[in-house]
């Protein structure tokens, strides 16, 4: 493993637990955007919990292979169980619920450390910036509003910038692409599957 691989995963590591101690101080009374309640009566507490965190981890283990080179990159429904989780959590929830199923997800698909902390500190990260942006532009119950779609979609648009540039510094680090060649190469196919996992998931 290359020594600079090492260092971006503790790097990215410090900066998610940062990032989400952030957002988890700032936004911790945040409640749910929306709810569900009024048709399901049961979806709230725990057992909403626990079903959004089972869909989480179903959304990342459902993957489509998409090369890069030699690399290859997964392409999964996991941004689409994210809004989910951002919409009818609290804010102290969703910030939890998308690092721990890539947690229970990379046991389950028996990952490499290396990248089960890589992926898990990423996703912590783009969560807390993703979480931060939409309570910022929306109050807790408002619902389904144009505001909160638009939130929503900036929100998943920093998500998945996030995510691509720190692929791309691994990408960089394992081949020959420039890093910043990866990030242009893959920022309009970002932005078009932020837009759509936000239908998906809204």
């Amino acid at each position: 493993m290359p020594a600079g691989l090492k260092r971006l995963v503790l790097a990215l590591a410090v900066l998610g637990t940062g990032l989400q101690l952030g957002a988890g101080l700032l936004f911790h009374a945040a409640g749910p955007i929306a709810s569900v309640q009024t048709r399901l009566g049961w979806a709230h507490g725990p057992a909403l919990l626990a079903l959004l965190l089972v869909l989480t981890v179903a959304g990342d283990l459902v993957a489509v292979q998409v090369r890069h080179g030699e690399e290859h990159e997964e392409l999964t429904l996991f941004e689409a169980a994210v809004v989910i989780d951002v919409l009818l959590l609290p804010a102290s929830h969703a910030l939890v619920v998308p690092v721990l199923a890539s947690l229970i997800g990379s046991a389950i698909r028996r990952r490499e450390m290396v990248k089960t902390v890589f992926n898990a500190s990423n996703l912590a990260a783009a969560t807390a910036v993703f979480v931060a942006v939409v309570h910022l532009f929306t109050p807790a119950t408002s619902g389904l509003t144009t505001r909160t779609v638009l939130a929503l979609v900036l929100g998943t648009l920093a998500f998945t910038g996030i995510n691509l540039v720190a692929l791309s510094r691994v990408y960089g680090l394992l081949g020959d692409d420039p890093p910043w060649q990866i990030v242009r190469d893959g920022a309009r196919l970002s932005g078009v599957m932020a837009i759509g996992m936000v239908a998906l998931g809204g």
